[in-house]
C-alpha cells in the first residue's frame, strides 16, 4: 500500500519526508498561516510574490506576533524533491527581499492579516528546470512550530536574462536576447539594476502598433545621459517583440523601449530588436487600447512601477558601450 508523504523542512539541512499521520499539526494557539501565489510558473532566478495570510481560528483574541517573524528573513523554506523517491528533501531559506518589518500583530477571533512578500529561491536551486516546494515555518514566539500549506513552483530554465516589467495594469515578462543585441541587453540590464526604470510612465501608446516607456521626463524627450550604437539584426518586429526607441538619427537609442502589439515591418533593420514577451502580452494589448490624448499619451496614467531582471546562473553583464554619438 502506498503511503502519502508530507514535506517537512528544516533550514540548512536535509530532512526526510514524513509519512502522513505520523505527526500531528504542530501549530500552537489559535493562529493558522496560509500561502498563495498568483504565478507558480517562473524562470530561474526570477523574483516571486507570495501572499501570506495569518488567521485567528480560535474563539479568543490571539497573542501578539512579531511582523518580522511572519514576513522577515528566514521565514520561508524551499526544497526540491530528491531524485530517489525515498531520499531526503534538501531544505534552504528563500531570499526574502526588502526591509524586515517591525512591530506586532494581535488578531481577534476570525480576523485576518495579509502581506505580500517578494523573494527569490536560493542560488543552489537556480540554473535548471525543476519543481520547488515553498512552505512558511514559524521559528519562535506564539507561532513556533506552525507550518503553512505548501506551494509547488515550476521553474523554467533558460540561457537568457529574463526581465519582469511590473506595471499598473499587470506584469509583462520578457526574454532578452544578448546573442542578437548584446550591448542593448547589457544597457537594459544595467539600467534596470540601477532602478532607473522604476516609477516611469508609458508615455506613448498606439493601438495596433506598440506601447512605449522608459523616459525619465515622462514625455518622450528624456534619456540616460548617453546613447548607444545601433545593433540592427534579422529579427522581424512581430507582435511581442521588444525594441529600443530612438530618434531619426543613427545610434540615438538610450533608455526608452517599446513592446509591439502587432507586426511592425516598417521597423525592421531600422530599430534594434532585443527581446520578446514570454508572458503578459495581454497586458500590453490592453494598454494599447486605452484612450489617448495629444502625442498618443494615455489620458489616464499607466505606470511602469519597476523592472526586475533575473540573470542565468554564471551570467556576467558586460560593460555597456556608451559611444553612440
Amino acid at each position: 500500500m502506498t503511503r502519502t508523504r508530507l514535506l517537512l523542512l528544516v533550514a540548512g539541512m536535509a530532512v526526510a519526508a514524513v509519512p502522513a499521520g505520523a505527526q500531528e499539526d504542530a501549530k500552537q494557539g489559535p493562529y493558522t498561516v496560509t500561502l498563495a501565489a498568483a504565478r507558480t510558473q517562473v524562470f530561474s532566478g526570477q523574483e516571486i510574490e507570495v501572499t501570506l495570510t495569518l488567521t485567528n481560528e480560535g474563539e479568543k483574541p490571539g497573542p501578539q506576533v512579531s511582523r518580522s517573524s511572519l514576513v522577515g528573513k528566514k521565514a520561508f523554506l524551499c526544497a526540491v524533491p530528491p531524485k530517489d523517491a525515498d531520499g531526503d528533501w534538501p531544505g534552504e531559506w528563500a531570499n526574502v527581499l526588502g526591509k524586515t518589518p517591525t512591530g506586532g500583530i494581535a488578531l481577534h477571533p476570525k480576523e485576518t492579516f495579509s502581506a505580500t512578500v517578494r523573494m527569490t529561491f536560493p542560488e543552489e536551486f537556480a540554473g535548471e528546470a525543476r519543481a520547488i516546494y515553498l512552505v512558511w515555518k514559524g521559528r519562535s514566539g506564539p507561532l513556533k512550530g506552525t507550518r503553512s500549506n505548501q506551494i509547488v513552483f515550476t521553474i523554467q530554465a533558460g540561457n537568457n536574462p529574463i526581465a519582469t516589467l511590473e506595471t499598473s495594469m499587470g506584469a509583462i515578462v520578457v526574454e532578452l536576447w544578448p546573442d542578437k543585441a548584446p550591448n542593448h541587453v547589457a544597457n537594459f540590464v544595467e539600467l534596470a539594476q540601477k532602478q532607473f526604470y522604476d516609477d516611469k510612465l508609458f508615455h506613448r501608446v498606439i493601438r495596433g502598433f506598440m506601447v512605449q516607456t522608459g523616459c525619465p521626463k515622462g514625455d518622450g524627450s528624456g534619456g540616460p545621459g548617453y546613447t548607444i550604437p545601433d545593433e540592427f539584426n534579422d529579427t522581424p518586429f512581430s507582435k511581442g517583440v521588444l525594441g529600443m526607441a530612438k530618434t531619426g538619427a543613427p545610434n540615438s537609442a538610450g533608455c526608452q523601449f517599446f513592446v509591439c502589439v502587432a507586426a511592425a515591418v516598417h521597423l525592421n533593420k531600422k530599430y534594434t530588436a532585443f527581446g520578446r514577451v514570454l508572458e503578459g502580452q495581454d497586458v500590453a494589448d490592453r494598454m494599447s487600447n486605452v484612450s489617448v490624448g495629444k502625442q498618443d499619451r494615455p489620458l489616464k496614467a499607466i505606470k511602469l512601477k519597476r523592472v526586475r531582471v533575473a540573470l542565468p546562473k554564471g551570467y556576467e553583464n558586460p560593460e555597456v558601450n556608451k559611444s553612440g554619438k
